[in-house]
């Protein structure tokens, strides 16, 4: 589709081609030069490749409708991929929302962005804008979990602010851990008692049982790693009382098909401890280039005194050290159980927004003042005013 028939504006300088994607059959044949992209874009992640996104398309977007928009420059070579999905929100005040967000927005994707060619993020921006501007298939756009160095997001907000659109920008927390360069480096980073301490349960647990660490590195063993993954994630957490992210099928089958791609590029790290021949934790983690992403971990509830986790994951990561990985990333969120490996805490960007007098102004404009009443009361009101506030957030929110 040619942007000029939405009367977009070209760049005199490098007018860009567009695009639309609709079904990913017809996307996966861009696979090659999506995968170049990458390799010339800033900061890429694990989830932002066609193996990742691939995966998560089949398991969660059967309710949703692809709009995936691909930028070309003048010699036909990629410069932008804005992988979108859309998906309608049934709102009590607004009806029906047709909501525009990246695809693999939501569990467990983080670090999602518009994968933009080094240097031409502000073309890629306004090319994407002006597509914007002219479709109407859209209400709100929510793009989330955006690495808060992203280049694009300036040249996006620049974008949307020249064309008086509504917009929020919001914070969410994440962490990270920069691996020095040996493990006795490392070990002065962390805090003095649990450095202290994962040494002293790697002796505990060596004295006491016949420790072996494996890492999965052919297909044939996936299928029963992954299953004793699910089993000890789920009993772990509904011992606690909780469901744990593996007790509907979705994700099980997610999981299996986004193994097999990694484990075949050899970006799975995926690692089992056994204790006197049983597996008592596994630590499931991607790498992309010297980044590791940690995913999931499972636990024997039976062995949580002996720190089997804990002996896990020093393990691993004395390994991703040895290996010259630099950083280790936890993703969403910043536990202090996080901070005591050491990692260092960050934010996510998430920047939604809408044209103005459209319903989805009204839906981002309500949503926003109601969170921020929510708020307010939480710390402030008592109980029975915060809860009537609560119940219209959700309304406002229903899907």
């Amino acid at each position: 589709m040619n942007m000029g028939a939405c009367g977009v504006q070209w760049n005199a300088k490098e007018p860009l081609q567009l695009e639309v994607y609709t079904s990913w059959d017809a996307l996966v044949d861009l696979c090659t030069a999506w995968e170049q992209l990458l390799l010339n874009s800033y900061g890429p992640t694990i989830f932002s490749t066609p193996e990742w996104l691939g995966a998560w398309w089949k398991t969660y977007g059967k309710d949703k409708r692809l709009l995936t928009v691909a930028l070309s420059n003048s010699q036909g070579e990629l410069v932008g991929l804005a992988p979108f999905s859309l998906e309608e929100l049934d709102t009590q005040l607004h009806g029906r929302i047709r909501r525009l967000r990246l695809v693999g927005d939501g569990d467990p994707s983080d670090n999602l962005d518009l994968i933009f060619r080094s240097g031409q993020e502000e073309a890629c921006s306004n090319a994407l804008l002006s597509w914007l501007a002219c479709n109407p298939v859209w209400d709100i756009c929510e793009l989330n979990t955006l690495p808060s160095d992203s280049p694009s997001i300036y040249p996006l907000l620049g974008g949307i602010k020249k064309r008086r659109w509504v917009y929020g920008s919001y914070g969410r927390p994440n962490s990270a851990i920069v691996l020095p360069g040996s493990w006795e480096l490392y070990l002065k980073q962390l805090p003095k008692e649990h450095a202290r301490g994962v040494e002293r349960y790697t002796r505990r647990l060596y004295r006491h049982y016949a420790v072996r660490t494996v890492k999965c590195t052919n297909e044939g063993e996936l299928p029963n790693y992954l299953e004793v993954l699910f089993d000890l994630h789920q009993r772990r957490w509904n011992s606690q009382g909780e469901p744990g992210s593996f007790a509907s099928p979705e994700p099980r089958q997610f999981y299996f098909d986004m193994s097999w791609a990694f484990l075949r590029r050899g970006w799975l790290e995926f690692w089992l401890l056994e204790l006197n021949g049983a597996v008592a934790a596994a630590q499931f983690a991607l790498r992309y280039g010297d980044t590791v992403y940690q995913l999931q971990e499972g636990l024997d509830p039976e062995h949580y005194s002996d720190r089997a986790g804990h002996v896990l994951r020093a393990h691993v990561i004395e390994q991703l050290i040895a290996e010259g990985v630099h950083r280790y990333d936890y993703l969403g969120g910043s536990e202090p159980h996080k901070q005591n490996w050491g990692a260092q805490s960050g934010t996510y960007t998430d920047i939604h927004f809408a044209k103005p007098y459209t319903r989805g102004n009204l839906y981002l404009h309500t949503r926003d003042c109601t969170e921020a009443a929510r708020l307010w009361l939480h710390a402030n009101a008592p109980r029975a005013a915060y809860s009537i506030l609560r119940d219209i957030y959700h309304a406002v929110h229903r899907r």
